[in-house]
């Protein structure tokens, strides 16, 4: 028997039988000496505040938004949408390019469902509304806010600006965009703007757009035309265009040497997939 047992006192003798026939083995319960009563509160060690758990606890971020949130004439400016007609309920149906996959006209329908809080997206080349909303978010975010529209000229509403600058950040010209796509050069002269490049000389026309941010960058990139050059920005590269656009005999020796003046070792052209942008890649 086991010595740390003896003169135990024991609650019970009962006959444990697993197959449940009389008789069988005794088994005893031992019952332990009693336990050491609790001391009171202020008899208790006490115990040191240790450190903090967390030392460098970062802020909360709040998650990153699922769904679009802006309002509907909004998303429309920013998508360019054109209105198709109503739902049955009497909702306003929009169309405009599905930002899930590549389309050549508008392929995707949306509107805003006020019960349920939310946009209902459906591409017509069967793309998942949630693939959608997903690329759509994607899309916003690579495409910051345009200016707003100003009021209609001959040339059509005037969309943005888009201002070229010598490596000091002098104004020279700009180029004004408009929608039907279109745009017109407007050089400085005194404190305000005249139609045209006038006498400008070659060496102040072929400045590349957003020179001064060039200035020290060892890789450059350059796609066609200015508004992509914005969503290059906005997806933290440092980017750059000349103001003929694409075709042959648009790049010129100037452009090279302000590129070398900056301190551009490396340029990464961006090319649209036609016989244009192959041609001045080239």
């Amino acid at each position: 028997m086991d010595a740390s047992l003896e003169g135990a006192v024991y609650a019970h003798d009962k006959l444990f039988d697993p197959f449940g026939q009389p008789g069988g083995a005794p088994m005893r319960t031992p019952v332990g000496p009693a336990r050491t009563p609790v001391p009171p509160e202020e008899d208790r060690p006490k115990r040191e505040p240790g450190p903090p758990l967390f030392k460098n606890v970062l802020p909360f971020k709040p998650p990153k938004a699922t769904r679009v949130q802006l309002e509907v004439d909004e998303l429309v400016r920013r998508l360019d949408a054109q209105a198709a007609g109503k739902t049955y309920e009497g909702w306003d149906w929009w169309k405009a390019h599905c930002p899930s996959h590549s389309d050549g006209r508008p392929s995707m329908t949306f509107h805003w469902n006020p019960t349920r809080s939310r946009y209902v997206f459906k591409c017509h080349a069967e793309c998942e509304p949630g693939a959608i909303e997903s690329a759509m978010l994607t899309w916003l975010d690579a495409h910051p806010t345009p200016p707003a529209p100003t009021e209609h000229t001959s040339y059509g509403r005037e969309m943005d600006r888009y201002e070229y600058q010598d490596r000091d950040g002098t104004p020279i010209f700009h180029k004004r965009r408009y929608e039907p796509k279109d745009f017109r050069i407007y050089r400085r002269v005194g404190d305000g703007w005249t139609k045209g490049f006038g006498d400008l000389p070659n060496a102040l026309r072929r400045l590349l757009y957003r020179l001064p941010q060039l200035q020290g960058q060892p890789v450059v990139w350059c796609p066609a035309g200015e508004k992509d050059v914005k969503c290059c920005e906005a997806l933290g590269l440092v980017a750059t265009t000349n103001c003929g656009g694409e075709g042959k005999r648009k790049w010129y020796a100037e452009h090279v040497q302000q590129l070398k003046d900056a301190g551009c070792a490396l340029l990464i052209v961006l090319a649209d997939n036609d016989e244009a942008g192959l041609s001045f890649a080239e």
